[in-house]
């Protein structure tokens, strides 16, 4: 079975189960965090962004920045699912601190009063990240729209894309971004690509945002 894969999990969220919280706290404490994490323009202090699956589940995340020290912010990542007729399963929170740019400098697990430290993802982790270019034959081939519309409303977008190698396996998560929302991210998907056979999934989308 394949590592699950944290620039998956955190940047591109959610594959709903009952068990998700034990799957995922038992997988970060072994694999690296992603290394980037995409920040909005003009971040401040109370900056939020819920985010939302669409699957039965109803999985989500929500990004809010919780406070600032020095250069770095402090990123807090709440995860999980709610499941209809029975509520809230799989809850689970990360924390990262990360620079403007959105480099992550380092990340943590939140259980309760319990922070595990988690390796943030170098150059060679299965984990790690790094923006990639799209020329116009890939944007037609993975079918990425240049406007959409979610539950926050209806944006103009443009894809940000990140690729990794999971196992042999390339994994290419694009965005779908527009500065003038919180961290920008308007809708996400991942794509497996295994030689010529691509398998596209839609992560999550902007629900929510504003300042707490």
């Amino acid at each position: 079975m394949k590592r699950i894969s944290c620039a998956v999990l955190i940047s591109a969220f959610l594959f709903g189960t009952g068990c998700l919280s034990a799957i995922i706290k038992s997988a970060v404490k072994d694999t690296p965090v992603a290394n980037k994490i995409v920040l909005h323009s003009n971040p401040r202090v109370g900056d939020y962004a819920l985010l939302k699956g669409g699957d039965e589940q109803q999985s989500y995340a929500k990004y809010s920045i919780a406070s600032k020290k020095g250069s770095l912010y402090v990123i807090k990542i709440e995860t999980g699912v709610i499941v209809p007729g029975i509520g809230e399963m799989g809850k689970v929170t990360f924390e990262m601190n990360a620079d403007r740019a959105g480099n992550v400098s380092s990340a943590f697990l939140v259980d309760g009063a319990e922070r595990t430290p988690l390796k943030v993802a170098a150059p060679g982790d299965a984990s790690y990240v790094k923006p990639s270019s799209l020329t116009a034959a890939e944007k037609s081939k993975l079918d990425i729209p240049s406007r959409i519309t979610v539950g926050a409303g209806t944006f103009n977008v443009t894809p940000l894309a990140y690729s990794q190698v999971n196992e042999g396996v390339e994994q290419k998560i694009v965005y779908l971004m527009n500065k003038s929302v919180k961290f920008g991210h308007v809708a996400s998907y991942v794509y497996t690509i295994e030689g010529d056979e691509i398998t596209k999934a839609k992560t999550l989308e902007l629900a929510e945002q504003g300042r707490n």
